[in-house]
């Protein structure tokens, strides 16, 4: 059973996102208001700040729906796959591009051009070996630099511990 989580852009107005989910007579639940996810909910509209990583654990693909608009410019492949999603998204992702280029080139992520190609690739990564293949590759390219960044971290914890706190 699939449900939406649909958690809008910290520039989009909340209100108008409620609007088109309720026009679409889909069972919702608002999270902000307590509400839970029931057999029949359809979708989870999650409108808390802060809770996005929550949402990419759940989430077997992450569809980064912000990069359908031009004016939005998409956002971080890096989240999702960090978290263990398959990620779809659209044509616009300004500076992200070459983010998004590297999870392509390694099939950890899909580009989808309108609600058919949407349709399609979801119908595709429900398949649970096809989403997991997917998401495992994108957690893989997501997770390359931790090792280093942890070395990095140890050694600067290190020399500040030697010398000791400067200020």
């Amino acid at each position: 059973r699939a449900v939406l989580i649909v958690v809008p852009d910290q520039t989009a107005d909340p209100e108008r996102c409620m609007s088109v989910i309720e026009k679409s007579a889909m069972r919702m639940v608002r999270w902000s208001e307590g509400e839970m996810p029931e057999e029949s909910t359809q979708v989870v509209f999650a409108d808390v700040e802060g809770e996005l990583g929550l949402w990419y654990r759940l989430a077997p693909i992450a569809f980064m729906g912000n990069s359908l608009f031009p004016e939005m410019k998409g956002s971080d492949p890096n989240e999702p796959a960090a978290h263990g999603a398959a990620i779809l998204h659209g044509p616009n992702l300004g500076n992200r591009t070459a983010s998004y280029a590297l999870f392509t080139e390694v099939a950890a992520a899909r580009q989808v051009a309108d609600e058919s190609t949407l349709a399609a690739a979801v119908t595709r990564l429900i398949q649970p070996d096809q989403c997991a293949a997917m998401a495992h590759t994108a957690w893989e390219v997501a997770s390359r630099g931790a090792g280093l960044t942890d070395m990095i971290a140890e050694r600067v914890l290190d020399q500040i511990e030697q010398t000791g706190p400067r200020g």
